[in-house]
């Protein structure tokens, strides 16, 4: 297509008014920074027969054709813009390569002032020559949406940018106001958008402590529609204003209005916070800590914790100045700040940016009964705050999600026979029906215990009882046998679930007699138990299921090194205990009866270490039994892992013990997996140069295997995690 001609190039005579118009044309392009607005800008071309001013609305200039769409934007660089779809049907315009120009001039020549001669680049800002010899040339594909931005510097060469996305650029519908500011802390700026951005658009704040002379652009992090970003803190006195924007380019650094799509600059007005002088701290947030339930015998010891957070104040390792913390109970479940009795609570220490007390109130409580207890905290003079429970944490008590803790004490249950007695292992089993069950219990009397034969004289029983009462009403009961003594104590034993003959959840205690008197019940506790009382100590609890038929399944390790000669089995179905494999010709197998269900396992070369040489590489093989017992997933594998343990030339894995950091440099190192001693990988590791830092940090202290992959070969070393 050849390009449009001055439509005044070819006049030979003028009239009066014609030169009169003419230099009153060259004294507005010499003196106007800007085009002439009545006039606008329009983007003739190809695309629309080259009609000017264009018919398709999306390339006509709203200041000369009634609904046009490309519009001027005067707050920052001058600009006009339109945004258009492109489709092979439905759209402002259909996919293809066309050839148009940016013009602007009078009803009396559309193509008086043209820009050209580029051919377009997508998402780059480019320099368009005034009255350039060619036409722009610009390719537009089907399904995209497309922003052009001109820059409007008047009748001389400016600069445009078509900016390509996949779908309508989006709006951004809020920007979020800080509330409150601390001094040099990060502000959090909220941003939502009306619509989730395509892959192509990035949101950006842009922001200045300094009245616009300076500004910054930061990148928001968005997920969907929603996103956030931070920006810098700031001294006292500065006053931040900000607004945010979308577009296709990354890492921006200049012309922001060039490149911005959409913006929202609070109608113009910008965004904007100052930082003051901080305010005076507060308790920003308190709980009761822990226990959230406990069971004492009257006057036993019962510590309560509780934790306070004032920001930027706790967490030290001295309390924060003013702090004070109590911890009261009541018999009423009602709203601590109505309760009387409070217990000075000590300074426990830090827990990270909380200050932690703890308080004994077990010692204040004299009669048995179920009382209710919470923490209590004041800074300074100011009002008294509450800490209630929660398994999530707590917070301030609220009575319902927030609440206080449970207090049941109970006088202490007295024998003229025994000094003690317990339900001593286990307090709570699973078997299959028929199963094996030993349940154990223990019995002291000052003196007599303790001895290789048992006290004469006692009779020890279990027993058991689908309803979790009071063992004194029970009437299943089976003597126990004396298994050894246990210190001071003598052990008994019996296997209850040889004598449950029904699938279901069953209770289970001790019961003992001395020289035929008067039956005495053990319960269990996680601290060694003692009578049975109900609350701290209680029964066990047994759940008996059907029992559950097996397959045999055929485990295979192919040894593809032809190196090992004593590779052992291990996963769930083993509890990771190692099971010796035949060997056959470099092959190796073992066969286990195994429940349906899905398990991991994996195989090690037995090499006299204390983990041996784990022999999988990748995550750990997994495989699965159906209820059919059908068997799916990996039950044959060929390890190609050498038991070489020397690393090559130049390797180093130091500090070898280490805290929450190891560096691994080894020649050609492509990965590395962190194994414990169970032979499950806690952590793997990609390496993409020969030397990296692995974080330990999460991880329980221990002895662990090292299994580094380098230059296709597989190495084994042991480190210590303190």
């Amino acid at each position: 297509m050849l390009m449009k001609q001055n439509l005044l190039s070819g006049l030979k005579i003028l009239s009066l008014s014609a030169i009169v118009f003419l230099f009153q044309a060259m004294i507005a392009n010499n003196a106007q920074a800007q085009i002439y607005e009545p006039e606008g800008l329009n983007m003739p071309g190809a695309w629309d027969t080259w009609t000017n001013p264009p018919t398709n609305l999306a390339l006509a200039s709203s200041t000369q054709v009634a609904g046009g769409r490309i519009v001027k934007f005067s707050l920052g660089q001058t600009r006009w813009q339109t945004i258009f779809s492109v489709s092979a049907s439905g759209a402002d315009l259909v996919g293809g390569t066309y050839e148009w120009l940016f013009t602007s001039g009078s009803s009396s020549n559309y193509f008086q002032n043209k820009w050209s001669n580029v051919t377009v680049v997508m998402n780059t800002l480019q320099t368009y020559t005034k009255e350039g010899p060619n036409n722009n040339s610009v390719t537009l594909l089907n399904g995209k949406w497309y922003t052009v931005n001109w820059e409007d510097l008047g009748y001389q060469d400016s600069r445009a940018i078509f900016m390509e996305t996949s779908a309508e650029p989006v709006t951004i519908a809020s920007v979020s106001v800080p509330a409150t500011v601390v001094e040099n802390e990060p502000v959090t700026i909220q941003i939502a958008t009306a619509a989730s951005p395509s892959d192509e658009e990035i949101i950006y704040l842009r922001y200045t402590n300094d009245s616009w002379i300076t500004s910054q652009v930061l990148a928001v992090s968005m997920a969907g529609s929603n996103g956030t970003v931070e920006i810098p803190g700031q001294p006292t006195g500065t006053t931040v204003s900000y607004y945010a924007f979308t577009s296709t380019v990354a890492a921006l650094t200049a012309d922001f209005d060039l490149y911005s799509i959409h913006l929202n600059n609070n109608d113009g007005l910008n965004y904007m916070y100052s930082i003051g002088p901080p305010p005076p701290p507060v308790i920003n947030w308190a709980n009761l800590q822990w226990p959230g339930t406990g069971a004492i015998e009257t006057g036993g010891a019962y510590d309560v914790y509780g934790q306070a957070f004032i920001m930027g104040v706790t967490g030290q390792p001295d309390p924060a100045p003013g702090l004070q913390a109590w911890v009261g109970y009541s018999t009423n479940n009602s709203n601590p700040d109505t309760w009387t009795n409070w217990a000075l609570a000590v300074h426990n220490g830090p827990a990270g940016s909380n200050d932690e007390f703890r308080a004994d109130i077990g010692s204040l409580i004299a009669a048995p009964g179920t009382y209710y207890y919470a923490t209590r905290y004041q800074l300074n003079a100011d009002p008294f705050v509450y800490g209630g429970f929660s398994e999530s944490g707590g917070g301030f008590w609220d009575g319902t999600d927030n609440v206080s803790g449970v207090l049941t004490v109970t006088d202490p249950i007295t024998s003229p026979d025994f000094d003690w007695i317990n339900l001593q292992f286990p307090g709570n089993a699973a078997i299959s029906l028929g199963g094996d069950m030993d349940v154990y219990a223990q019995v002291l009397i000052e003196g007599v215990t303790g001895q290789p034969t048992p006290a004469p004289g006692i009779e020890a029983w279990i027993g058991y009882s689908l309803n979790n009462t009071n063992p004194s009403e029970w009437t299943e009961w089976f003597p126990a046998s004396f298994n050894a003594p246990s210190g001071n104590n003598d052990e008994y034993m019996f296997n209850l679930g040889q004598n449950i003959t029904e699938t279901g959840i069953y209770y289970y205690a001790s019961r003992f007699s001395l020289n035929g008197g008067d039956f005495y019940y053990g319960g269990y506790s996680d601290s060694g138990g003692g009578f049975w009382n109900g609350t701290l100590n209680v029964s066990g609890v047994l759940t008996v299921t059907e029992v559950q038929p097996t397959f045999p399944v055929l485990f295979t390790i192919i040894d593809g090194t032809m190196l090992h000669d004593a590779i052992k089995l291990k996963g769930e179905m083993t509890s990771w205990d190692t099971i010796a494999m035949t060997p056959d010709n470099h092959v190796w197998t073992k066969t286990l009866d195994l429940q349906p269900g899905t398990y991991e396992w994996g195989a090690i070369e037995d090499d006299g270490t204390e983990f041996g040489l784990w022999l999988i590489e990748g995550g750990n093989l997994i495989m699965t039994v159906g209820d059919d017992g059908s068997i799916s997933g990996t039950v044959t594998y060929t390890t190609m892992v050498t038991n070489t343990q020397t690393l090559p030339f130049g390797s180093k894995i130091y500090p070898n013990p280490a805290y929450d950091a190891l560096n691994v440099v080894v020649p050609g190192l492509n990965g590395v997996r962190l194994i414990d001693m169970n032979g499950q990988i806690l952590r793997e590791f990609v390496s993409l140069s020969d030397a990296m830092r692995l974080d330990l940090s999460g991880i329980n202290p221990g002895i662990f295997q090292l299994q580094i992959s380098a230059a296709k070969k597989t190495y084994s070393q042991k480190v210590v995690k303190f």
